[in-house]
């Protein structure tokens, strides 16, 4: 699958995080992003600060690619699990929950970014709408059909704002449901890597295809959790390392020359006249 590597919208290229991502425990591959100064602050903070890192160790380490959509156009995980680690709870720009990121989103209305071409880095904060509730049976795979298992105490919980997406096109599903807030600037071949990756297809034939359809219809949570397997990857896609770039320090001026030489010849002139 190529990628093609998109133009420069902005004048710098500099990374201000990375993400380490590796393939079934092969030697991880970076992808270097830039962030948008002009991208809607709290996305922009949340998904830096889950890059670098929290006091209480919450970061995107060890997050899972979830979803591996070739023809839609982008790769994408479902963030943290959780951001109430600490003691006290975790301290990530918008909260625990996704409310503040999902409230900035609907506010840019028409002026927000779309995920227009390859190497666009979103956040995704719009799909928290599903209550968190007791299921006691699901739909699972079994032999390749799809069939309703008994499996009480599972409890579906709402997203929390801080998966992300890479996009390896346009991507105009994005769009409704994901905040921009940078772009690849190193790695875009390591996200190739992972969208070339085989996957689960959908299955939406058939008899249990017709299940799976009604029970979304429906809202059953049941077939969401059905979906959520649907792209995923076969191999284990994971962020092995994430954080913050380290910029090296701007070199120190130059003496100003001209003001040294007028301090000799100053320091030159007193001795001469005490003298």
């Amino acid at each position: 699958l190529g990628i093609a590597r998109p133009a420069a919208a902005h004048a710098s290229s500099e990374a201000d995080v990375f993400l380490d991502i590796a393939i079934d425990g092969a030697e991880p591959r970076r992808v270097a992003v830039r962030l948008y100064a002009d991208a809607p602050a709290v996305a922009r903070a949340r998904f830096a600060a889950l890059c670098e890192g929290t006091a209480d160790g919450v970061s995107y380490r060890r997050t899972a690619v979830t979803t591996v959509d070739a023809d839609g156009g982008y790769v994408s995980t479902d963030g943290v699990k959780s951001l109430s680690y600490g003691s006290g709870g975790t301290r990530v720009p918008g909260g625990e929950t996704a409310s503040e990121v999902k409230a900035e989103f609907r506010a840019q209305g028409d002026g927000r970014r779309t995920h227009s071409r390859a190497g666009l880095v979103s956040l995704a904060v719009l799909d928290t709408d599903v209550e968190t509730q007791d299921v006691e049976e699901e739909y699972q795979f079994v032999k390749g059909k799809l069939a309703v298992v008994e499996k009480k105490g599972k409890r579906l919980a709402p997203p929390n704002g801080t998966g992300f997406n890479i996009t390896t096109g346009a991507a105009p599903a994005l769009d409704g449901t994901s905040t921009v807030v940078g772009e690849v600037v190193e790695g875009l071949d390591a996200v190739a890597a992972i969208a070339a990756l085989p996957v689960v297809k959908p299955n939406t034939g058939g008899l249990s295809g017709g299940l799976f359809a009604l029970g979304k219809g429906a809202g059953d949570p049941r077939a969401k959790m059905v979906e959520k397997s649907f792209n995923k990857p076969f191999a284990k896609v994971v962020v092995q390392r994430s954080g913050v770039v380290a910029r090296a320090a701007p070199p120190e001026p130059p003496a100003d020359v001209s003001e040294d030489a007028a301090d000799a010849a100053d320091a030159t002139q007193a001795a001469a006249t005490a003298a």
